[in-house]
């Protein structure tokens, strides 16, 4: 048997020895998966007992030299390295995606320490950062190729309908902290920026294609091509068939999917530093749903049975975006950028609602050099935003269609002190909407560069969650309760429901330890303010047939903090194998505030409904030139607001390159056992469904 059977077994003893894991590991049966995929690694070697020498490069993942310039725009709106930001960001490149094996957007964000990443059912997910997770986390701003797709009318993101093509994808950069200043409310505890490849990166054709138990067919098909020296292109096709969950407690799922999407990029170099960028996309889906609905028009309901009814149907939804972005990049850093997009999406769901939303954005913004070591930036933006919604069986508007208009700006001084170690920066935004009026969103951060192996920064920020329309317009979510007669709770909005608050203070370090490891620490602590109750009024009604009608109201009587920290770290233990760990830990504190008479204060734990603890190991191999191994060990806490148990999990991936244009690949996901990852949807009550165990093949070629 080859040295890296030794090398790898002795590591993962001494991981599991490490976290004190390895009882509840052997119980799961990793050891034995582990050492099954190693013995096929030992046929592979073909009795060579000397480990395979080779490069860096070799390895289909980034060195430490490359991870250190890693460039990332997020955080400050301009090309600067990874290393010298002034935040808590993490990049999860393409090399990562790939190896990893993910088939989805949200899967792909579970690569990044500190996002909860929980699957509600085969279709339906919920993600958030530093904490108060749900379907519909509402202190989240996701972008793609700087396209918000947060939604206006739930504040929250439909993920089903995020069907991004990952070959596309260069990095997502996943910013954990406010970054409202730059990106305007709603990225309050975090922002996830998802950057696909220039067209001129992806000339050529790739064809993929596989199959499996939970992803029942999944194609796609990439050409790109040039026209002109100077102007490149691709256009795309993709199609996906999920199969439904584990069934939970007898209620079916019926949660299986499917999804196609095709898209175009445009990359065009005008003039020296001129460059215009024109994307477009559309999709066409459909996501199953199961589960009991109130049903508040029961001829029965006055004797409290039969209050409910099951509804099992389909989610269809479609939507078309197109971006036009023209820049004017210097060297140096200066310049500015025009952009412009529109964006449709509709959803047909018999429960929340048909919904349709239109949304037009324009953007400019400036930067350059002024006074003495610093760098001004500045910009503004305007969104109109056209929100309909047909009443479905658990929501209404009032009014059906609202169109709301946003005006924002903001301002960025960069200051560079003692030779470019040390860099200050103070801004702000300057924020006006429909439904709160006028917000304004400071920072002040400030990074040290130690020397160029160690960087030390922090920051002070404010940020605010601007009411969703269905908190300031709905008129009806009825839940159905026994108070001796019949009782039907009807929540609503409210037009005087304030902006949600939070001051941000944060700290992190970076470190290039060795030319072979590096690690990256940081903590948070979070106060907020004016967070959503939900308040009875005085107004009881009783009817006939006897009923009591308990209106309850959206109000802003709750405060709290929370406070955490994450890690990861990076170490290539020989030139031929690369390990990742990633950590993360949070904690969360909730109280109303006086004269509140929430009734549902039980609920409270529910709406942080995170894990205070989260790890992960992933481990990537070259085990011969054109043989590669992936491994990927996950540790999630346990939900305790909602009695979901902690769970280890692990996916492993095993790839074979026969020449330059093919490769062959078999992916296992969730080995160690199925399980629950988050409860019911708490915002349609339909059903969950177990994660499963699953495999599936995938070709990829390309020429």
């Amino acid at each position: 048997m080859c040295n890296i059977i030794y090398t790898a077994k002795e590591y993962y003893l001494s991981i599991s020895e490490g976290v004190k894991l390895s009882s509840r590991l052997r119980q799961y049966g990793l050891q034995n998966l582990i050492i099954c995929i190693l013995c096929v690694i030992s046929s592979v070697c073909n009795g060579n007992d000397a480990p395979p020498t080779l490069s860096i490069q070799d390895l289909s993942v980034l060195s430490l030299e490359e991870l250190m310039d890693v460039s990332v725009v997020t955080s400050s709106k301009k090309q600067k390295r990874q290393f010298d930001e002034s935040s808590s960001i993490f990049v999860i490149t393409q090399k990562d995606i790939s190896r990893s094996g993910v088939t989805s957007l949200p899967e792909a964000l579970r690569l990044a320490p500190g996002v909860h990443v929980a699957r509600i059912n085969a279709n339906q997910w919920a993600i958030s950062i530093h904490g108060f997770n749900e379907r519909f986390s509402n202190k989240l701003l996701v972008l793609i190729d700087g396209r918000s797709v947060y939604s206006p009318l739930s504040s929250g993101v439909y993920w089903d309908a995020q069907e991004v093509l990952l070959e596309n994808v260069d990095r997502i950069e996943v910013v954990r902290g406010p970054g409202a200043t730059l990106w305007g409310s709603n990225a309050v505890n975090g922002v996830i920026n998802v950057i696909t490849y220039s067209a001129q990166d992806t000339q050529g054709t790739q064809v993929i294609a596989g199959y499996g138990s939970e992803e029942q067919g999944f194609g796609s098909l990439r050409f790109g091509g040039s026209l002109g020296e100077n102007t490149h292109y691709r256009v795309h096709g993709k199609y996906a068939n999920r199969d439904e969950g584990g069934e939970i407690n007898q209620q079916p799922p019926a949660d299986n999917s499917s999804l196609g999407s095709a898209g175009f990029r445009i990359d065009s170099k005008l003039a020296e530093h001129h460059n215009l960028l024109i994307t477009g996309n559309l999709y066409d889906g459909k996501s199953g749903q199961a589960g009991n609905v109130p049903d508040i028009n029961s001829p029965t309901l006055e004797r409290f049975t039969n209050l409910e009814r099951f509804i099992n149907d389909d989610i269809k939804f479609k939507g078309q975006n197109i971006l036009a972005r023209w820049s004017n990049e210097e060297n140096n850093g200066n310049g500015w950028s025009l952009q412009a997009y529109y964006d449709h999406t509709s959803r047909e769901d018999s429960v929340l609602g048909d919904q349709e939303v239109n949304s037009t954005d324009l953007d400019f913004q400036h930067r350059f050099d002024w006074l003495f070591n610093q760098q001004l930036a500045w910009g503004v933006q305007y969104r109109y935003v056209n929100n309909k919604l047909d009443a479905g069986t658990l929501v209404s508007l009032a009014p059906r269609e609202r169109n709301t208009h946003l005006y924002s700006g903001f301002v960025s001084d960069e200051i560079s002190l003692f030779q470019d170690q040390l860099m200050l920066t103070l801004a702000s935004r300057f924020e006006h909407n429909d439904l709160t009026g006028f917000e304004i969103q400071p920072t002040a951060r400030a990074s040290w560069l130690i020397n160029p192996s160690n960087t030390l920064w922090g920051a002070i920020s404010r940020s605010v969650k601007v009411p969703s329309i269905s908190e300031h317009d709905s008129v009806l979510v009825p839940s159905i309760i026994n108070l001796g007669v019949t009782g039907v709770i009807e929540f609503s909005g409210d037009s005087d429901f304030e902006t949600e608050k939070i001051v941000s203070y944060e700290l992190g370090y970076r470190a290039q330890l060795s030319q072979y490891f590096k690690f990256d620490i940081s903590a948070f602590y979070n106060d907020y303010d004016d967070l959503r109750t939900f308040e009875a009024k005085d107004n009881f009604v009783l009817q006939n047939p006897l009923r009591l009608i308990v209106p309850i109201e959206f109000d802003n009587k709750m405060k709290g903090y929370s406070y955490g920290l994450d890690l990861s770290a990076n170490w290539f233990i020989q030139s031929w194998w690369n390990v990742n760990a990633g950590y993360s830990y949070s904690k969360t504190r909730l109280k109303l505030k006086n004269g509140s008479n929430d009734t549902f204060s039980l609920i409270l734990p529910a709406i942080v409904n995170s894990p205070e603890q989260m790890f992960s190991l992933r481990s990537s191999w070259n085990v011969r030139n054109n043989w590669k191994l992936d491994l990927w060990m996950r540790y999630v806490d346990r939900l305790e607001s909602t009695s979901v148990d902690s769970y280890f999990n692990a996916d492993a991936r095993v790839a074979w390159k026969m020449n330059d244009n093919l490769e062959l690949s078999v992916i296992g996901q969730n080995l160690l056992d199925k399980q629950i990852e988050f409860t019911q949807d708490n915002a349609t009550n339909m059903n969950n469904s177990e994660v499963q165990r699953s495999v599936y093949f995938k070709m990829k070629l390309t020429f």
